[in-house]
């Protein structure tokens, strides 16, 4: 007797207990981040920013008002837990803070960066960065720098076999220097013509001798002006120790958010 009794007690005990449970429900904080945000994500879309040596964080929604955030952290070299619990408005909120990072990731034309990607079995790539993911770099035009077949394809290339991402730096020496001589050349030639001599027999011939004359040393002048004025920007180099370091490619490339099959099928794992 006494043992069901102990039975009776000891189940009444466990029910409370086990309800009390099935009231965390594991969420999604948004599709493609999966249940569990990772330090990638959570620095992507500037999340969690006030937690230092953020590590991961699970999200459950307690009695259908509450969120439970629950969060590991370094601190000392060593792993903590945490538990936050807010109220539902907290998840819109962080939603629509993800929402708008894709939105402007989206809407932002990005110039197809030249770059050379270099892998840890000693190979190299070079080609336009399209996108890039916390998995893959997304390359089209790309050419093996040890062959001299241009290749000419989309390539994907897995990112924990990269070892160096060089962005190569752009310059518009060239092109301020063009502008330079055409405006003054225009200039000059304007200035010739417009003060010729129009005495004599050959006025259109002195007209025109001067004019070419003053277009070309003010084409000169502006060619050398443009060029001193035109910039260049250096190459940027990112070593990829972690998932963490493509973070840098954020103001050059789109992130490649979700999955999409179509879009990876026009794409060549290397």
């Amino acid at each position: 007797m006494k043992k069901i009794i102990y039975l009776f007690l000891a189940f009444t005990l466990f029910i409370p207990f086990a309800y009390s449970q099935e009231k965390d429900s594991l969420i999604q904080l948004y599709s493609g981040i999966g249940d569990t945000l990772q330090t990638f994500d959570r620095n992507y879309f500037e999340l969690f920013q006030n937690i230092s040596g953020f590590e991961s964080a699970i999200f459950y929604i307690r009695y259908q008002d509450r969120l439970v955030s629950k969060i590991k952290y370094i601190k000392d070299n060593s792993f903590y837990d945490t538990t936050a619990i807010q109220s539902l408005a907290v998840l819109q909120s962080i939603r629509k803070q993800i929402e708008n990072t894709l939105l402007k990731n989206d809407s932002v034309t990005y110039s197809q960066q030249e770059t050379i990607v270099s892998t840890k079995d000693g190979k190299e790539y070079d080609g336009n960065l399209d996108m890039f993911s916390k998995t893959n770099l997304y390359l089209s035009e790309v050419e093996a720098l040890q062959s001299e077949k241009d290749l000419n394809m989309n390539v994907s290339i897995p990112v924990n076999e990269v070892n160096t991402i060089i962005l190569i730096g752009s310059s518009n020496v060239l092109y301020s220097t063009a502008v330079g001589v055409l405006a003054g050349g225009t200039f000059g030639a304007i200035i010739g013509f417009a003060s010729g001599d129009e005495e004599g027999g050959f006025v259109n011939f002195q007209k025109e001798e001067k004019a070419f004359g003053l277009g070309v040393t003010f084409g000169l002048i502006g060619g050398t002006v443009g060029f001193m004025i035109g910039e260049s920007e250096d190459d940027v180099v990112i070593k990829i120790d972690s998932k963490n370091n493509l973070l840098k490619l954020k103001d050059y490339a789109k992130y490649y958010f979700q999955y999409d099959k179509s879009l990876e099928e026009t794409y060549v794992e290397f």
